[in-house]
Order: C-alpha cells, then structure tokens, then sequence
C-alpha cells in the first residue's frame, strides 16, 4: 500500500490526510488494522515494545452500511 499511495500520504498519520471507516465486525476490523500497519507500521515507531502507528478506526452500524 505503501509504494501505490506513498506519494499523496506522509510517513506519519495525520487525521486530516486518511479517514478509516469499518463495520464492527472482527474480520472487517482486523483488516483495517492490517492495512493501516502496511501504510505506517516501518515508518513512525514511537516505542520499541510497540512497533506500529495507532491510528483510530470508526465503526458504523450495520443497519449505515451501503
């Protein structure tokens, strides 16, 4: 994901650059969170026992889904 997007995302998250949107569900929730540790986990380490970028993930109903 990197190397496709690297070019309009910084190294660091910033909340105004990405909106991470998901249902609650485990599947669609751990997918999110993959790909958001391909996009940031090797470039912003903040503390060496936890080597990835927390960035929020928003959940919606299902009932909101489309």
């Amino acid at each position: 994901l990197r190397g496709r997007y690297g070019s309009i995302l910084s190294l660091n998250y910033t909340a105004s650059e990405i909106h991470v949107r998901s249902t609650d569900y485990d599947r669609t929730l751990m997918s999110a969170q993959a790909n958001l540790a391909g996009l940031y986990r090797l470039y912003n380490i903040s503390d060496d026992k936890i080597p990835i970028q927390p960035v929020p993930i928003h959940t919606v109903p299902t009932n909101e889904d489309f």
